[in-house]
C-alpha cells in the first residue's frame, strides 16, 4: 500500500522524506483505490466487525 500512495523512489530506492512525512503535495492515501464495498457506495454493504489483537510479553517464572 505504501507504494501506491507514495511518488517513485528515487534511483537508490529510497522515498523522499516529504512524500513518508505526507507532507508532499502530489502523493497521498487518496490515491489508493477502495473497492464499492470499502467506501459504503455499494447496496450490499453490510456491517463490518472489526477486532484489534495485541501481542504482550508474560514473564514465566
Amino acid at each position: 500500500m505504501c507504494n501506491e500512495s507514495l511518488c517513485e523512489a528515487d534511483t537508490g530506492g529510497y522515498q523522499k522524506l516529504t512524500c513518508l512525512k505526507r507532507n508532499c503535495a502530489a502523493c497521498s492515501v487518496q490515491l489508493i483505490e477502495l473497492m464499492p464495498e470499502e467506501t459504503g457506495e455499494s447496496e450490499s454493504v453490510c456491517g463490518m466487525k472489526w477486532e484489534k489483537f495485541e501481542n504482550c510479553n508474560i514473564k514465566g517464572k
